[in-house]
């Protein structure tokens, strides 16, 4: 019998993971909230951010953030996530993070790689693993 819960599991043990990082949650309404996520709701998806600045530059201790809202979240690495990339992955991040917009070929091109499948592959690693 196919067992619908598996991928879910999966997904929520994932989510769940997220807490301690610095996200970025971009609400419905064109707001962005960069916090560290310290909680989350798995059945709604609300989910509690301190250290909080929004894209007005207004700051705040503590947000609270109904899953409702939430459009999509970006993570930012921790220290720990960042350690265990490789220094190509690294430098494609941090390129990417700045300007989202630019193709394989600009990237390799600003960061001296002359492989550009290889950008590719690392731009489709960083995306499945929800870092862009």
């Amino acid at each position: 019998m196919f067992n619908m819960r598996r991928p879910t599991s999966r997904f929520l043990m994932k989510i769940k993971k997220l807490v301690g990082n610095v996200v970025e949650v971009y609400l419905i309404d064109g707001r962005v909230m960069r916090g560290t996520l310290t909680s989350i709701d798995t059945d709604y998806f609300n989910m509690i951010l301190e250290d909080v600045v929004d894209n007005m530059d207004r700051k705040s201790k503590v947000a609270i953030v109904s899953g409702g809202a939430v459009l999509y979240i970006l993570i930012h690495p921790s220290s720990s996530m960042l350690e265990s990339m490789s220094s190509i992955e690294r430098k494609v991040l941090e390129v990417l993070q700045r300007s989202p917009n630019l193709g394989p070929a600009e990237v390799a091109k600003l960061i001296g790689e002359d492989d550009v499948d290889e950008i590719k592959k690392v731009i489709k690693s960083l995306k499945r693993r929800g870092f862009l």
